[in-house]
């Protein structure tokens, strides 16, 4: 063998583990992925409008509970986004829903 196959080889190897080869995704696959990045925000959301509830209504242990959730559905919502990114797919990001809340009882 020549030096060149053993130069070669370990440049040849680096570049194979350093380059994510793009796989494309079918557009029903990401389509069903973006729908589900929207879900995870709508749910994070849903959960960070909790916690300023519970944090206005003066119950912290509520607040920080909800606002854990809200950082879980951001991670959940990430993944997606990374893995669509990952494989030279679209993501496409949606509005979010406006949360419900409860209208303020006047005393």
């Amino acid at each position: 063998m020549s030096l060149y196959y053993f130069i070669s080889l370990p440049f040849f190897l680096f570049l194979t583990q350093t380059i994510k080869q793009k796989v494309m995704i079918k557009e029903k696959m990401l389509n069903a992925l973006n729908e589900q990045i929207n879900a995870e925000q709508y749910s994070a959301f849903l959960y960070l409008s909790m916690s300023a509830y519970f944090s206005n209504t003066g119950l912290p242990g509520f607040a920080n509970w909800m606002y854990i959730q809200f950082q879980e559905e951001m991670t959940h919502a990430n993944k997606f986004f990374n893995y669509i990114n990952e494989r030279g797919g679209r993501v496409r990001l949606k509005a979010i829903e406006q949360m419900p809340c409860r209208k303020s009882q006047s005393g």
